[in-house]
This record gives structure tokens, sequence and C-alpha cells, in this order.
């Protein structure tokens, strides 16, 4: 049984590592439940855990919410509230980076359209993209609030991990796959497909090319349907 759980764990990390690599993807605007994280509140001085109504003292995640409170790395939404649901977005991700740097201040000219002076994550922006960290769009918008890919892709890998350990998933299975992916990446569909040995004719069942649908910025914004297209067999094809 040790064996088998040691094998199914390494085969999880295999498939999370080489989906990992081989994954495309696209700005989507994040979706936080009604959440305004463009308030002023997100700098309101540490809150202990206690203090949040939406985070359990039993919760997975209670002590790693008090150790970002205690180091300065991220406060609440409000006085009350965390949001550990909400998705983590560009803009918070390098608030956070930018906070742990020792908060620098740098002379740097910011040119993104949506990056505003005097917000809370303004001069994390200006540090990031003054350090090469980050970059913008090539259209002057920094994506404030897309989504972070490398949070998502982590974090619906980490759950699609859990759920194969848990009897819930295949973890070879696409559609699984994808569920757990879009748990962090609400409404932006996923797909994709195992690789087939040109060699041998069979598909390959530990490496997956996947990829996210596409978002249109704009008035109004919509995804290409990008997913529903039928990608043909030879793309999917490797020696």
């Amino acid at each position: 049984m040790k064996n088998r759980f040691l094998s199914l764990s390494m085969a999880v990390c295999m498939i999370c590592l080489l989906i990992l690599t081989s994954c495309s993807a696209a700005e989507v605007p994040a979706d936080n439940g009604g959440t305004n994280l463009d308030s002023t509140a997100l700098t309101s001085a540490a809150q202990p855990v206690e203090a949040f109504t939406d985070v359990p003292s039993d919760a997975w995640y209670a002590e790693a919410v008090q150790y970002c409170q205690g180091k300065g790395l991220m406060a609440g939404t409000s006085n009350t509230t965390f949001a550990p649901e909400a998705t983590l977005t560009r803009a918070m991700l390098v608030t956070v980076l930018w906070r742990q740097a020792g908060k620098p201040v740098v002379n740097y000219l910011m040119q993104f359209s949506d990056v505003p002076e005097g917000r809370w994550y303004s001069e994390a922006v200006r540090w990031a993209a003054s350090e090469k960290l980050v970059a913008g769009y090539g259209d002057g918008r920094f994506g404030t609030w897309a989504y972070s890919y490398g949070y998502c892709l982590s974090a619906g890998l980490a759950q699609h991990a859990i759920n194969v350990i848990e009897g819930k998933s295949e973890i070879t299975n696409m559609d699984d796959v994808a569920a757990a992916l879009q748990e962090f990446s609400p409404k932006a569909a996923w797909n994709g497909s195992g690789y087939t040995n040109a060699d041998t004719g069979v598909k390959e069942d530990n490496v997956f090319l996947i990829y996210q649908d596409t978002y249109i910025m704009g008035n109004p914004g919509k995804f290409m349907g990008a997913t529903d297209v039928e990608v043909p067999e030879k793309y999917f094809t490797v020696k």
C-alpha cells in the first residue's frame, strides 16, 4: 500500500510538472465574488486571524493567514474579512513580493493606463516593473485584475492531485484536470489531450498539452471559444 501511494504521489507530481510546462493561457478578468479589491480597505492595519469571520480557527490555511498578517505581507479586504477564496490577481501578487522585499521606493516612470497613482498596489507595480519581474500586455495595460496564471495553475494542479489521492478524479482524465483548474479560474474553460507517441501510436498517460480559452478585452469583453475548437491529432503527436 505504501509503495502504491508513493508511486501515485510521484505520478501526480510528474503530470503536474509536465502539464505546467506545456500550458498555454491568456488574460482573464478575475471574479472575486463582489469583493471590492480596489478599495483602500486592503491597506488597513493587520487584523488578528480571529477578527476575520471568514477564516475559521481550524481551517487548513488559518496558520498561513496568521503568518502573512504577522509579516505584513497581506491584509484583509475589510476589518472583518480576509477573502480566502478570492482569486490572486497580478496586482496582489506583485504587492506581496514588494512587501516581502521591504517596500523599496524606486524612481521609475510607470506608464500603465490601468495603474492609477495612489492605489495600494501602485508602488508595488512600479517596483516590480523596474526590476523586470513583470511586464505589461503591450497595449499600455498592466493587467491589474487579471488572474495570476502561476497561481491558477499551481493551485489547480494541486487540487487535481488532492482529488486523485482522495479517489475523486482520475490522474490522466483531461476533464478532471480541467475541472480542477477551472475552480481557480472561474468562467475560463480548459481543454487538452495526451500526447501520442509517433512510433507506437499509443497515447502517453503522463504527458498532456492543455490550453485555456482566450478572453478578448473590450466593451463587452468575450471569450474566443478556443477550447471548443477541435485540434488536429497531428499537433498532439510527438517522437
